[in-house]
């Protein structure tokens, strides 16, 4: 009986938080062309006044249904706004992606320099002096007055930032159907 009783509980309280729980989508006024964020009941959270919207999944909190953020775009400037319609982010960066696969995050950059954000908002990383980074497993991929260079982990240069191009590559070969043999380098 207790079994039952408790396996009706559970049932009820997921059927009500599925009901209360509202999913955020996107939608555009095609009068203006800019995009905005709704409930999906209907009911406006965000007006249509940036100029794009970018839905990229929460992989710090993997929960279901699943959360997503969004990386839009107002007045030429990026910002970040996370799965409750809070703006995270200022709308004060001139370019902005999601840091996965290698970490969770953000990567921005302004004028000054790029930054690693956590989801909620908080830096992790300050690169000043580099308009741009990528994050490779081994370290970071630099740039800088349109050159690239690499910095390890713990931010030592390694490579100058003198490179037109610079690719972090994992090369995987299979040698007559044993395992793979993978090696990571520079292209």
């Amino acid at each position: 009986m207790k079994s039952l009783l408790f396996f009706l509980a559970i049932c009820f309280s997921l059927t009500l938080r599925a009901q209360t729980e509202k999913s955020i989508v996107a939608f555009t006024n095609y009068g203006s062309c800019y995009q905005g964020l709704k409930y999906e009941n209907g009911k406006i959270l965000w007006e249509a006044d940036f100029e794009s919207l970018e839905k990229i999944y929460d992989y710090e909190n993997r929960t279901y249904p699943r959360r997503y953020y969004w990386i839009a775009q107002k007045n030429g400037y990026f910002g970040l706004i996370d799965p409750e319609g809070v703006q995270v982010l200022p709308f004060r960066f001139n370019k902005t992606q999601s840091a996965y696969p290698w970490r969770k995050g953000i990567i921005a950059s302004d004028d000054s320099g790029s930054y690693l954000y956590s989801n909620s908002g908080e830096i992790e990383l300050t690169l000043e002096g580099y308009s741009w980074f990528e994050i490779t497993p081994n370290g970071y991929i630099v740039e800088k007055n349109g050159q690239r260079g690499f910095l390890d982990l713990e931010l030592n240069q390694v490579l100058p930032t003198e490179y037109d191009q610079l690719v972090f590559e994992t090369v995987q070969r299979w040698s007559e159907g044993m395992s793979p043999i993978a090696s990571t380098r520079f292209i």
